[in-house]
C-alpha cells in the first residue's frame, strides 16, 4: 500500500514537470514565430540555423566536400545544392595540404568517409543516406525508450526535443553515435558495481569521437584500494590509445593528406578562431567572452585601462579554458570524494560529469546537450524522480528551446545555459538532495 502510493507521488511530481516542459517549448516557439514572422521584432535572434545550406551541413557538407570520391558531375547528378559544389568550405585549399575536415578526430574522419562511399552506391539523392541514419537512430531510440514511453506518452516531449531536433537538422550522426554509446555505459555503471569489457568498448567509442567526454573515465575508478585504481586507469588508458591509434593508421589511408600533425595543426587553428565562440553554445568560456566582448562594445570607456588588458590576456587567450576546466575538474573530485564515503549516489555523479563536459568545452553546440535528454531518463530509469525533482526540473530547463544571438549581441541563451548547469552542480551537493 505505502509502495504504491509513493509510486503514485512520483508519478505525479513527474507528470507536473512534463506538463510544464511541454506547454513552455509550445510557448517560446509560439512566441518566436510571431516575433520573428509576423511583428519582425527579432530580426537577428535564432533558435536553428537560419540559413537553409547550414542543415545536414555537418555530415552531408563535409561528406560531398571529397573531391577523391565524387566528381562535380556526381554530385550534379545527386542534386547536391550548388554552393556545396563550386563553393565548399570543407573542399581542400589550392596550394594547402590541410581541410576544415581534419579538425576531426580519426574516428569520425573513418566514419564520414565510409558515409561518403555509401552514398555513392545509394546514389539516389543527396539527402537519401541522412534520411537512412535518421531512421535507424529513431529505431534505436524507440527500441531503447519504448517502456519508459508506454508508462508515460509525455516523455516523448522530453525525447525529441530541442538538443535532439537540433542534432537532426545539423546532421552531426557523430554526435548521437557519441552520446548514445555514452548513455549506455552510464546505464550498465548505474545497475553494475563493476565495468566489463563491453563498458570500455562503448566508453571508448564515445570518447574517440568527443575526447571532451574522457572525464567519464573516473567511473572506472571503483572503491578499491590506490593500486587496483591505478591498474585500471593504466589498461583503460592503453586500450583507448592503442584503438585511437589503429583508426589513425586506417585515417590516413582514407583521407588524403590526414594524419596526427595536421589534425593537431587545424584544432589549433579552430581553437584560435572565433568560429569556437559560435551563438550555439553552453561553455563557460563562451559567456564570459560573449559577456566581455558585449561590455566592451557597449562601454568604450573601457578601452585602453589597465584592468581591460588584462582581462584581455585571460577571455581572449586560448588557454582560458584550461583554467575553467581545473576549476571544474577540482569540483568533479570533491564530488567523486563524496562518492567514495556514500555522501553522494551515482545519478548525482552522472550529471556533476556532464555538466563539467558542457562547461569545460568551447564550443559546447547544443545539439551535444542530448547528453541531458538521456541523463534525464537514467534518473527516471533509476526510480529516484521524487528525490531529484529539482534535478530533473533544471535539465528540462537546459533543454527548451532558446534563441541565440551572435556577437556584438548579448547572447542570453548561452548565459542562461551557464547559469543552470552550475545550478545542477549545486543542487547535487549532498545537503540539497531529499532523503
Amino acid at each position: 500500500m505505502i509502495k504504491k502510493l509513493i509510486n503514485k507521488t512520483r508519478e505525479s511530481s513527474t507528470n507536473e514537470i512534463l506538463i510544464f516542459f511541454f506547454f513552455a517549448n509550445l510557448l517560446i516557439y509560439l512566441i518566436y514565430f510571431i516575433l520573428k514572422q509576423y511583428l519582425i521584432l527579432i530580426q537577428e535572434g535564432v533558435i536553428f540555423f537560419n540559413d537553409p545550406l547550414d542543415h545536414f551541413a555537418d555530415l552531408l557538407k563535409i561528406i560531398f566536400s571529397f573531391e577523391f570520391i565524387f566528381s562535380n558531375a556526381e554530385l550534379v547528378r545527386l542534386n547536391v545544392p550548388d554552393s556545396w559544389i563550386y563553393g565548399n568550405p570543407y573542399r581542400t585549399v589550392p596550394g594547402l595540404n590541410t581541410t576544415l575536415t581534419m579538425t576531426l578526430p580519426p574516428f569520425s574522419v573513418v566514419f564520414l568517409v565510409g558515409t561518403a562511399n555509401l552514398a555513392k552506391i545509394i546514389g539516389f539523392d543527396y539527402r537519401a543516406i541522412l534520411v537512412i541514419y535518421i531512421f535507424i537512430a529513431l529505431f534505436i531510440l524507440f527500441k531503447e525508450f519504448k517502456s519508459v514511453m508506454f508508462k508515460n506518452k509525455k516523455f516523448i516531449f522530453v525525447l525529441i526535443s530541442y538538443p535532439m531536433i537540433f542534432l537532426f537538422d545539423r546532421g552531426n550522426i557523430t554526435a548521437f553515435i557519441s552520446a548514445f554509446c555514452l548513455f549506455l555505459f552510464l546505464k550498465n555503471y548505474l545497475y553494475n558495481d563493476k565495468l566489463g569489457n563491453r563498458e570500455i568498448i562503448l566508453f571508448i567509442i564515445a570518447c574517440s569521437i568527443r575526447p571532451n567526454y574522457l572525464v567519464f573515465g573516473i567511473l572506472f575508478l571503483f572503491k578499491e584500494s590506490f593500486k587496483s585504481n591505478f591498474l585500471q586507469f593504466v589498461k583503460i588508458s592503453s586500450l583507448f590509445t592503442a584503438f585511437n591509434f589503429l583508426i589513425l593508421r586506417i585515417s590516413e589511408r582514407l583521407l588524403p593528406n590526414y594524419s596526427l600533425d595536421n589534425f593537431l595543426y587545424m584544432l589549433n587553428q579552430y581553437r584560435e578562431s572565433n568560429i569556437v565562440f559560435n551563438p550555439w553554445n553552453s561553455s563557460l568560456q563562451g559567456a564570459t567572452y560573449n559577456i566581455y566582448m558585449y561590455l566592451l562594445d557597449n562601454f568604450p570607456q573601457l578601452e585602453s585601462t589597465p584592468l581591460k588588458n588584462f582581462i584581455d590576456r585571460v577571455v581572449i587567450s586560448p588557454k582560458y579554458i584550461y583554467l575553467i576546466f581545473f576549476f571544474y575538474l577540482m569540483v568533479l573530485f570533491y564530488f567523486y570524494y563524496l562518492y567514495q564515503i556514500d555522501k553522494v549516489d551515482k545519478p548525482s555523479l552522472i550529471v556533476v560529469l556532464c555538466c563539467t563536459t558542457a562547461l569545460t568545452t568551447t564550443p559546447f553546440a547544443d545539439y551535444h546537450l542530448i547528453i541531458f535528454i538521456f541523463t534525464f531518463f537514467l534518473i527516471i530509469m533509476y526510480d529516484n524522480t521524487n528525490k531529484y525533482k529539482l534535478t530533473l526540473f533544471l535539465i528540462l530547463l537546459v533543454l527548451l528551446p532558446k534563441i541565440h544571438y551572435s556577437f556584438p549581441n548579448l547572447n542570453i541563451s548561452n548565459i542562461l545555459n551557464t547559469i543552470l548547469l552550475n545550478l545542477l552542480i549545486f543542487v547535487n551537493f549532498p545537503k540539497y538532495i531529499k532523503n
